[in-house]
């Protein structure tokens, strides 16, 4: 009995260090920041900081990119357009079938902001990762994402 306890023990504590994944930018803050009135996200090559990002009503959130391989697009279901408290959302951001598209971030913008801010809610958001040229309205063309990166804006 007590060489099987032991090697369940074991075999959880294997498992445990087998399973550590890279950390990302920065672990602590994808699923315990606190509210701020500014957010400003990060969008790497493979991950985004803080990936459940939380901002106060009324706040400002913006996405700067710091990919060296991609260059990253914001996607809101349609939807959210009717959660913004302006209705202009141009020219960061524009209807493209059913999804709020953002231009591609690339090393000559620093930053892709929102118009203005959302009422209260969760807004789940996917970012697409391509590579080469801009094409219109901020997609590149012809091209298909090289990767998908997915998260949550939360105004509180």
């Amino acid at each position: 009995m007590r060489l099987a306890l032991r090697m369940s023990l074991l075999a959880l504590a294997a498992a445990g260090c087998a399973d550590q994944g890279t950390p990302t930018m920065n672990a602590s803050a994808s699923t315990t920041n606190a509210p701020s009135r500014d957010v400003v996200i990060q969008v790497g090559d493979m991950d985004v900081a803080p990936s459940v990002a939380r901002v106060k009503q009324g706040g400002r959130v913006s996405w700067v990119s710091v990919s060296t391989s991609f260059r990253p697009t914001l996607s809101f279901p349609a939807a959210i357009v009717d959660r913004f408290t302006c209705k202009d959302l141009r020219p960061q951001f524009f209807l493209a079938d059913d999804r709020l598209v953002s231009i591609a971030m690339g090393a000559d913008m620093e930053a892709v902001a929102l118009p203005c801010p959302l009422m209260p809610g969760t807004y789940d958001y996917r970012i697409e990762l391509t590579s080469g040229g801009e094409g219109v309205g901020g997609r590149s063309m012809g091209m298909n994402p090289q990767g998908q990166l997915k998260a949550t804006l939360v105004v509180e």
